[in-house]
């Protein structure tokens, strides 16, 4: 038989003519609802913006961030890069990709107004660059995606319905072209990226037999290493360098160097009593090339257009490097470049291209002259790059193997001219847009892009006063209007 329940008592709590006495089962205190709000706390993760994915914390399957932009770019142009040539020879040539570029956007208000903002005329100022930049950075973020339309129907297209965004900080000018020395002796020149455990470093180095190490003057940070011939003195000023090369767009860097990266060197031969007179790039000049670089970034109020960048490419002739041919760079996805099925990283790093950011000089045993250049930690590279014959340091079969065509291969050095801000975006110009993009300019769309401002795209467009060839402008779908 159940025992009889006594109920509680309380007294009543007033306030005026209100109560606020209430009865409470104290199993409701061990809930989920209310101790997450209370005690535990809540958090929603998402991994793509406005898109559930399995991994992701959310109520049922909604996204955990809702965040639409509410920006219509409209284009300025697109520079193919097919094969081995670019529509700007001043740009480092990415073949089977292109700039796609915009200087103006429009922005569709809550009210469905729209206002245009703009990057005009030579003399654009820092100022207006830092603001459109600000919602450019924010809609097409580095591997996101974005789409691009053109509106004239007359066009023949075959662009896709998205294209991931590889860069989104301007083009990248050419600077100069280091290219590997001969194999063997004491003018041997490599160059190679290591990638272990402790620290990754991308290394250019001239020396008589293959070193087992070199100096790490930034810790456990990657970094690109010119290493030459140190003299008798151990001083910059007595070093050597064995590459070969070339310099690009004098106008460009005469901003910043105005030295020489010749020098003339005596080199003796086999025989006894012969020698030889040839011309090398400088060490010391390089070292001032980067330097020079690095303290006219430092001291500059706007550093969106000074920024280098350095890419692994395959190797080229005395004769293409002397005309300025830009051989392909090092793609990761391309099967067999490092392992079965190739890497994606949808970046710069899948066209094996990083970001430098310092420079330093060192001696190490008076043997190997060292020009270290720091590579930003945003974007350091996922495997060795060895152009020559193998090095004691890189001989490790823990770390993943490096490609062959670069064994023979160089780096360019590249800075960025971010004054028509561009997207590097794999679009096949030739092959997907063969007639151009016509006379009635594109939009580049984000892929957050609002779907309210998505679904009635036409209607925003003629409302900004951009020519599309309609007669009548449709009316606005409110569908999905309400979303925030």
């Amino acid at each position: 038989m159940a025992l009889k329940q006594t109920p509680p008592t309380w007294t009543a709590v007033t306030t005026g003519s209100n109560e606020y006495s209430i009865e409470l089962n104290d199993a409701n205190l061990e809930t989920k609802a209310w101790r997450s709000s209370r005690y535990d706390g809540s958090q929603t993760t998402t991994t793509t913006l406005n898109l559930y994915n399995n991994s992701d914390k959310t109520y049922g399957k909604t996204a955990a961030t809702q965040k639409y932009s509410r920006n219509i770019y409209i284009g300025n142009g697109i520079i193919g890069m097919d094969g081995d040539s670019s529509e700007d020879a001043s740009l480092v040539n990415f073949p089977n990709f292109s700039y796609v570029s915009t200087k103006k956007f429009i922005t569709v208000n809550n009210d469905d107004t729209v206002t245009t903002t703009r990057l005009e005329g030579q003399k654009t100022t820092n100022d207006q660059k830092i603001g459109f930049y600000r919602s450019f950075y924010e809609d097409f973020p580095i591997s996101s995606n974005c789409q691009v339309i053109i509106n004239d129907e007359n066009i023949r297209s075959g662009l896709k319905d998205k294209y991931n965004i590889h860069f989104n900080g301007g083009t990248l000018q050419k600077l100069l072209h280091l290219q590997s020395g001969p194999r063997g002796g004491a003018g041997s020149s490599y160059i190679s990226y290591i990638t272990a455990s402790v620290t990754e470093e991308v290394t250019i180095y001239t020396a008589a037999n293959n070193p087992a190490g070199f100096n790490e003057p930034f810790g456990t940070r990657g970094g690109l290493y010119l290493t030459g011939l140190a003299g008798t003195g151990g001083t910059l000023a007595d070093s050597t360098s064995t590459h070969t090369g070339s310099l690009f767009n004098q106008e460009i860097y005469q901003n910043w160097f105005t030295g020489s990266l010749e020098e003339n060197v005596t080199i003796t031969g086999v025989k006894p009593g012969t020698q030889y007179s040839t011309k090398v790039f400088s060490f010391q000049g390089l070292y001032e090339f980067y330097d020079s670089f690095f303290n006219y970034q430092t001291n500059s109020t706007y550093k969106g257009d000074k920024r280098m960048f350095a890419t692994f490419v395959e190797n080229h002739t005395a004769e293409e490097l002397e005309t300025g041919f830009n051989k392909q760079p090092i793609y990761t996805f391309r099967s067999g470049s490092y392992i079965t099925n190739g890497v994606t990283t949808n970046s710069l790093t899948e066209l094996s291209t990083i970001e430098l950011s310092e420079v330093n000089f060192g001696v190490t045993a008076l043997v190997f002259a060292q020009i270290g250049l720091l590579a930003s930690p945003i974007n350091q590279l996922s495997f060795n790059y060895t152009t020559t014959a193998s090095l004691t340091f890189v001989n490790d079969t823990s770390i993943p193997g490096q490609p062959a065509s670069l064994a023979e291969g160089g780096v360019i050095f590249s800075k960025t001219e971010d004054s028509t801000p561009s997207l590097l975006l794999p679009l096949v110009k030739e092959k997907e847009l063969p007639d151009g993009i016509g006379g009635k300019s594109f939009v580049i769309i984000p892929e957050n892009l609002h779907p309210h401002i998505k679904q009635n795209l036409t209607h925003y467009l003629a409302k900004a006063g951009i020519s599309l060839n309609v007669d009548v402008v449709p009316a606005l779908d409110n569908t999905f209007k309400k979303l925030k």
